[in-house]
């Protein structure tokens, strides 16, 4: 049962995963095809591209409560499989890079690499269950834009550079004659 989760989980995290990279690496010209197109699917698909924050939040989200429980499960899975008892450090060492591995591997790098070759397949299979999430990550989404946004006010709220102030600068730092 554990080896089973396991596995429907990677399976999740790696379709969550590579809705990342295909929703973000769709083309201007491939989101035209779909707004041109007028199905259900791709125009789930531009619905979601219409606030990429919040659609970023909801994708990092879902991942890592998968990944979570993956790491989760696979401790569990080992610790049943293995008896580490007498080795604590060999216990955490093997877990930890054996599940880096294999969720890295197939969680993260292949489904990505698959998704930014057929963006617009991909983003189009993953438009529904990523719209599912959506209720269920609107708290923190509106927690998380709350909390981007006054960190980015107070970022702006410091002005701009001018060109004269810059010069200024220069001024100052370059060295006369005699320092050279």
């Amino acid at each position: 049962v554990l080896s089973c989760s396991i596995l429907g989980l990677i399976t999740c995290s790696a379709l969550i995963s590579g809705s990342e990279a295909a929703f973000f690496s769709l083309t201007p010209g491939q989101r035209d095809a779909l707004k041109q197109e007028g199905d259900s699917k791709g125009e789930r698909v531009l619905w979601l591209l219409s606030d990429p924050d919040y659609l970023l939040g909801t994708i990092l989200q879902a991942n890592n409560v998968v990944n979570i429980l993956i790491v989760l499960l696979s401790t569990m899975l080992l610790g049943r499989l293995f008896d580490f008892s007498g080795y604590p450090v060999l216990e955490f060492l093997v877990s930890t890079i054996l599940v880096t591995f294999f969720l890295l591997l197939f969680g993260e790098v292949l489904p990505k690499i698959v998704a930014t070759h057929f963006p617009v397949q991909f983003a189009k299979t993953m438009a529904f269950p990523i719209s599912m999430l959506y209720p269920v990550t609107k708290p923190f989404n509106y927690m998380m834009s709350k909390f981007t946004s006054k960190i980015s006010d107070s970022l702006e709220s410091r002005g701009e550079v001018t060109l004269e102030e810059l010069s200024e600068a220069v001024d100052i730092a370059a060295p006369t004659a005699s320092q050279e």
